[in-house]
């Protein structure tokens, strides 16, 4: 078995064996007023499973990225792209790669296959979190510590790469990422700042429209209470967040 093939195997295993955290529920209610009732819960996550769910959550994002960029080029006509998950030091752009595909074919590229070659990465993640998403709408997956947090990390994907090309661009910083290639591949100089801005407001109202879904997943993610609120449900929580030996403690309270 190749190097390559190993790599996917073991990010494969280690995303679903992370999986295999079910998080563990305390609560403990607070004396009740006449007026008003109020419910304090703790939510108490050691070290490890706080680190096994953030690692497997972000392994399979980006592998779910990669392997996005992986299909654009095997469907330009790369038979062989390289796809990499090892970190690397890039000596020549001084500059450390954590996970790539790289083409290995001198085939010639239109502007149109280059854009959907670098778009590929950010709408795979996109796609598979509205696929995801809809899964936890109808009950047919559980909204689990790692798989709330997998969600967040596929729905916040494509604004990450929106927000970090943008705020290079304005503060002159060097850089090589999807977004940046794609606005560079499309946009003259002079009409680049207005692609960043555009990029900007268009995921800002994305995330506007997103909100109550990306804190229901926050609110998952924390608690693993397995349950969907509405807006103004969410609006009452609050959350604090307490560090001790055994662990971190998530704190909230409501009124609902």
């Amino acid at each position: 078995m190749s190097l390559k093939k190993k790599l996917l195997n073991l990010g494969v295993l280690a995303s679903i064996g992370t999986g295999c955290l079910f998080p563990q529920i305390v609560r403990a209610s607070d004396s009740e007023d006449l007026e008003k009732k109020t419910e304090s819960n703790y939510e108490k996550t050691n070290y490890l499973e706080l680190g096994a769910n953030l690692f497997g959550a972000y392994a399979s994002a980006v592998f779910i990225h990669e392997g996005g960029h992986y299909l654009a080029f095997r469907s330009a006509g790369d038979k062989n792209p390289r796809m990499n998950f090892i970190p690397e030091l890039d000596l020549k752009d001084k500059r450390i790669l954590f996970a790539y595909v790289q083409g290995v074919s001198n085939l010639e590229r239109n502007p149109a296959e280059l854009s959907i070659g670098y778009l590929s990465g950010v709408a795979a993640t996109r796609v598979s979190y509205e696929i995801f998403n809809i899964f936890m709408e109808y009950d047919k997956v559980p909204r689990t510590k790692f798989l709330s947090t997998s969600a967040l990390f596929l729905r916040m994907d494509l604004p990450r790469y929106v927000l970090t090309s943008s705020l290079k661009y304005f503060f002159n910083v060097e850089q090589k990422g999807d977004i940046s290639n794609l606005i560079d591949n499309l946009f003259e100089e002079r009409y680049k700042p207005y692609a960043y801005i555009g990029a900007l407001a268009g995921t800002a109202v994305d995330l506007y429209f997103d909100l109550d879904e990306i804190e229901n997943h926050f609110y998952n993610a924390l608690t693993g209470r397995n349950e969907k609120l509405k807006r103004s449900d969410l609006d009452k929580i609050n959350f604090n967040l307490d560090i001790d030996s055994g662990g971190i403690i998530f704190r909230w309270n409501y009124d609902f």
